[in-house]
Formats: structure tokens, C-alpha cells, sequence
């Protein structure tokens, strides 16, 4: 799963370096799927209620658990929500409040198969980053900071086009800054 994920990230990355990155203004088109029918026989669902804090909606020893929301927001520099709780070890995916397309990943790997193949896959690609667990490097492409502490892995990873075009070095700081923290509770 994790390696599907990172595939289809590098192929939106690729495929938006090779159109609409390219333009003048680097605007994407906007997408909207409000007004649009339903399968037959669904009926429109009301939304889940927004968690604005950490709370015991978040399951016990979650990754969710690792950062607090003003903590992500922060790295992110938009207000962010939960959107999904993978438990313990799992992800927990993040979302702009006012844009559910920007998003956030943490999460922590135990598997030392993957976390091996992780870091072959990207490593060399990547920056070092001194002083973060017993390994760690950034990569500027995928917006992804992976820290190795022990037999476990924390990777954050913000997926953005601004990763490419605005300042990935500043991006770089705000990621190191919520992982040392997350670092800090795992």
C-alpha cells in the first residue's frame, strides 16, 4: 500500500511538472462534484462531525496522537483537520479546513522490510538531516521527511506542487519542527 501511494504521489508530481506547472501562473484547474448525481439507491450522508482537537474520538496510541492539530497546522501553514485515524500503526491523514484536496500524512512504520525499501527508494534522492533519530533525510520533491529511530519509522509527508515551485527550504524547517516534536511522544 505504501508503495502504491508513493507511486501515484510521483506520478502526479511527474504529470504536473510535464502540464499545468508549466504554465504562466502554475494554476491547476478546479474539480467540483457538487450537484452531481448519487449511485442509485445511496442517499446523501451528512457530514462528519469536524475534530478541531484531539480527542478521545482519536483511537488510543494513534499516530493522530503523536502531533496536535495546532502543531500540523502550523507546519502546514493552513488550519487542519483529521480526516482519517489509522490507529496505532497506521497514518494519520490531515486536511486543510477550507481545502480537503491539501493534505497530510504521519506515520510510523515497524517494519524493517519497508523501512529498508523505503530508504533505498529515496534515500539517495534526499537530503540527510542531522540530529532527527538514528537516520533521517527530507525530500524536497515529494514534500517527505523520514526519521528512522530504533526498529521504527516516523514519515511526514505534505504533498505539494508548492514543494517545487515556493520554498522547499522553509517547508524543510516546518516539517523538522513537527517531527522532532512528534519524536518527542513516540
Amino acid at each position: 500500500m505504501k508503495r502504491i501511494r508513493l507511486g501515484l504521489l510521483l506520478a502526479v508530481v511527474t504529470m504536473c511538472l510535464s502540464t499545468a506547472c508549466g504554465s504562466p501562473t502554475g494554476n491547476l484547474p478546479a474539480f467540483s462534484t457538487a450537484g452531481a448525481p448519487l449511485p442509485a439507491g445511496q442517499t446523501k450522508a451528512q457530514p462528519a462531525p469536524e475534530r478541531t482537537t484531539l480527542t478521545s474520538a482519536i483511537s488510543a496510541g494513534s499516530v493522530c496522537a503523536l502531533v496536535t492539530l495546532a502543531e500540523v497546522s502550523a507546519a502546514a501553514a493552513v488550519p487542519m483537520k483529521v480526516t482519517a485515524d489509522g490507529g496505532p500503526i497506521g497514518e494519520c491523514i490531515y486536511s486543510a479546513t477550507a481545502d480537503a484536496s491539501f493534505v497530510m500524512y504521519v506515520s510510523v512504520d515497524k517494519s524493517s522490510v519497508d523501512i529498508e525499501q523505503r530508504k533505498q527508494q529515496l534515500e539517495s534522492l534526499s537530503e540527510h538531516v542531522a540530529g532527527l533519530g538514528d537516520d533521517a533525510f527530507w525530500n524536497a520533491t515529494i514534500g517527505e521527511i523520514f526519521i528512522q529511530q530504533g526498529a521504527s519509522a516516523l514519515i511526514i509527508i505534505l504533498p505539494s506542487l508548492a514543494n517545487l515551485t515556493n520554498k522547499p527550504d522553509a517547508n524543510k524547517q516546518k516539517l523538522i519542527t513537527l517531527a522532532k516534536q512528534a519524536l518527542a511522544r513516540l
